[in-house]
């Protein structure tokens, strides 16, 4: 279950951190892990997640990257209902 926090402390998080922890990600991104996982999954441009020293759980983020792949992968303004 990924802890809530609130827009004030993601705030404080981007501008202090250059490193996040998966959960850390996914709640700034509002998307669970599961989704993250397979959003890493995407051969074409996945999601930035790292992982240290050959483990393959709890992987890191890092800052630069994550603005740069949510720049290239998502849109501005409100989408469109229909």
């Amino acid at each position: 279950m990924t802890k809530s926090i609130s827009r004030s402390q993601m705030r404080l998080i981007a501008s202090t951190n250059a490193i996040f922890g998966a959960d850390e990600a996914c709640a700034m991104l509002r998307i669970s892990r599961d989704a993250m996982y397979r959003l890493a999954k995407d051969p074409d441009d996945p999601f930035p997640i790292r992982y240290i020293g050959g483990k393959t759980r709890d992987g890191i983020v890092l800052h630069d990257e994550l603005v740069a792949w949510v720049e290239r992968n998502s849109i501005v303004g409100s989408p469109r209902r229909g």
